[in-house]
């Protein structure tokens, strides 16, 4: 998987949302980084984004005797 680099996902026209977009797209990447298992929710209202949600789950692996580490 290839590192995620935040001036990809910026808009292309610049102008006064350019700041609060950009502002949004690091957010966005600081939620995603060290997420193993989970997911990121991103609302949105009136076209900018409002809220990022980040749900983490922790997975236990089954050891053979059937014990969780």
């Amino acid at each position: 998987m290839s590192r995620l680099d935040p001036n990809e996902l910026r808009p292309a026209a610049g102008g006064a949302d350019e700041a609060l977009n950009s502002e949004a797209v690091s957010e966005i990447v600081a939620a995603l980084r060290g997420l193993r298992d989970g997911s990121i929710a991103v609302s949105i209202h009136d076209s900018k984004v409002v809220q990022i949600e980040r749900n983490e789950k922790l997975r236990l692996q089954k050891k053979a005797r059937g014990e969780f580490r």
